[in-house]
């Protein structure tokens, strides 16, 4: 079950993160060509890359731990299936969202205080939360806080349509990572509405550094990601009901699916982790 998770999360690396990093990289460091649908499609793609280059980089460190028999938390309870920000934060990056909760929000006053008081908790802690990222976060932190304070009061009575508002808002959000100067991600979120250009997307989605083949390959390597995240415990039990002979099977062949499908070489930095300079 250690290899399977390690494969689990090159796969998430090699297969997707390495992938999506290419076409958001053409994106970003060509803004004023690249602006408008372009900038948006870097903002969606960047949730996944993000997400797979992180959770990936923590199943590698999960499977290897487990291999030595030493259990770690999660980190990641499938995020992009919260139906609003604050659950987004319960399922993301839940070792920090813990810390800031324990060490912040709580000795602040938590919420056991006025709604004023505990609106000032929840944005300091996600001041503090910026922060930590770095100086050029704050305002995403910030931003996230309001969000939080809003609670459920964007949610619709549909859950599907929740969780893609909900990845929508996050993406756009993430702007802040694409861009780290927060003047270049406001700029590249106005575009998505002063200057959207479908046709002009479409004519160059080829141009963004990624074949048909791997734009086919990630689309599937995607959906399996979400599969995964949406069936997880199912998927987890069924594998560990099986012989260790089938387990061993299921190993060779997502061994060869990585080494097939991942992207490696000259030309392509996915040998360092996103979270790797935070």
């Amino acid at each position: 079950m250690g290899g399977l998770r390690i494969l689990w999360g090159l796969f998430k690396k090699f297969v997707i993160s390495g992938r999506v990093a290419i076409v958001v990289g053409t994106i970003s460091s060509n803004l004023e060509i690249y602006n408008g649908a372009f900038a948006l499609f870097a903002m969606l793609l960047y949730s996944i890359q993000l997400y797979s280059d992180f959770s990936g980089g923590i199943d590698i460190v999960m499977g290897v731990s487990k291999i030595a028999d030493i259990d770690l938390k999660e980190n990641f309870d499938s995020p992009y299936l919260a139906e609003n920000i604050k659950e987004f934060w319960r399922r993301w990056h839940i070792s920090l969202s813990s810390w800031l909760r324990d060490y912040v929000y709580i000795p602040l006053g938590g919420s056991r205080c006025s709604k004023t008081r505990k609106a000032f908790n929840t944005l300091v802690t996600f001041l503090v939360s910026g922060l930590w990222h770095g100086v050029n976060y704050i305002l995403w932190g910030f931003i996230h806080g309001i969000f939080v304070l809003f609670g459920d009061s964007y949610k619709t009575k549909f859950k599907n349509l929740n969780r893609v508002i909900n990845y929508i808002i996050v993406s756009f959000l993430w702007s802040f990572f694409i861009w780290p100067a927060t003047g270049e991600a406001v700029k590249a979120m106005i575009s998505v509405f002063t200057n959207f250009d479908i046709v002009k997307f479409a004519q160059n989605i080829l141009n963004l550094g990624l074949s048909l083949g791997d734009y086919i390959v990630l689309i599937i390597s995607t959906l399996i990601l979400f599969i995964f995240d949406g069936n997880k415990d199912k998927i987890l039990n069924y594998i560990k009901s099986k012989s260790f002979e089938r387990k061993l099977v299921y190993i060779c062949t997502f061994a060869l699916i990585v080494m097939t499908f991942g992207i490696y070489g000259i030309g392509f930095e996915v040998n360092d982790f996103i979270y790797s300079k935070f």
